[in-house]
Order: C-alpha cells, then structure tokens, then sequence
C-alpha cells in the first residue's frame, strides 16, 4: 500500500516530462522546433501570411499591407533523400536550422493527407457563397510546395523567405470562387 503512494506522483512527474519535450512524435513522425537565432544555422527562413484588405469603406494605408506572422508547422521536405520531417516556426514567422547540404522544399501541414481527403476537407459548404472549381486545381494546390530551396555548401548562410498570399472571403483556397454579395 504504501508503494502506491509513492508510484503515483511518479507517474504524473514521468507525463509532465514527455510533454514538455522539445521534440514531440505525431502521426509517427518527429517534429523538431526551429533551434533559436543565436544557437548555430545555416538556414534562416521567413514566412508570413498576407492578408488583402476586404472591406467596404476606403482603406488604410495600414489596411492595404496587412502581413500577419506566427507559431506554425510545416513540412520539411529533404527532396534529395525523400525524408519528410515537422517543424515549426518561431512568433517571427522565421525558422532556423542547420542542415546539410541537399535539396529541400517547405509544404503546408495541413497538405500531410491523401489528395481524396485533401479535396474533401477544403470543398466549400453549401451556404458560403462559394463555388469549388474542377478537381485538377485541388490537384495542384496540394502538389505545390510553399517553398523549395537548396543548401549548397552548409557553412554559409542560406536565408530564404516566402509569403502565403490570402484571398478575400476564401482564404488560402485557390480553388473556389466567391459568389456573394461584396461590401459597399
């Protein structure tokens, strides 16, 4: 009885530990949180989002270049060795690693499916206004990497920047169009 007492503050210490782990295993594959700017790297990356102003009235000029950048995963693609890894983004929108030299590619997470899943999940619902165009768009927005990249000589500095442009009332989808009513 009194080793019960003892085993189960253990085992809440034994949790706590594995999820404050800097690497975490999820769907079998390991992510990896981009290392700090002053720890050694040979691979900065930047990625922010841009957001169109979609309102009625006349914009600001603060409204006009709206960049928004966060706390994300992505896909690390080493295209040289066909190795796929999670990473993610620091609250700058920036990465940095120190890889080897080789050809790699940056995908979207939300892209990790089956392309039938893919085009199920991002299909517009029937009382958005918006129309879903053919299958080969669907196609080709899940194929297309965000950006692709090659690190020749890995004691040089490789910075590489990309922007995820948004759309107005569709977001990221290239796929649909908007059929409803535009502000005035």
């Amino acid at each position: 009885m009194k080793l019960s007492f003892l085993l189960i503050p253990l085992a809440f210490f034994s949790c706590k530990t594995v999820k404050n782990s800097t690497i975490t295993n999820t769907n079998q594959k390991e992510t990896i949180v981009s290392i700090n700017k002053e720890q050694a790297h040979n691979v900065e990356i930047s990625i922010n989002t841009k957001e169109p102003y979609c309102g009625g009235a006349a914009p600001r000029e603060s409204d006009l270049n709206k960049v928004s950048v966060g706390v994300f995963n992505y896909l690390l693609i080493n295209t040289t060795i066909n190795d796929t890894t999670t990473i993610k983004s620091d609250s700058l929108g920036i990465i940095y690693l120190n890889l080897k030299v080789g050809n790699y590619a940056i995908r979207e997470i939300y892209k990790d499916m089956p392309f039938a899943q893919f085009q199920k999940n991002n299909q517009p619902k029937a009382n958005q206004a918006l129309i879903g165009m053919d299958p080969d768009c669907y196609k080709k927005w899940w194929l297309k990497n965000l950006l692709k990249f090659e690190v020749s000589e890995a004691a040089n500095m490789n910075t590489f920047n990309t922007t995820i442009n948004k759309k107005c009332r569709v977001g990221k989808n290239p796929c649909v169009t908007f059929t409803g009513q535009l502000p005035r």
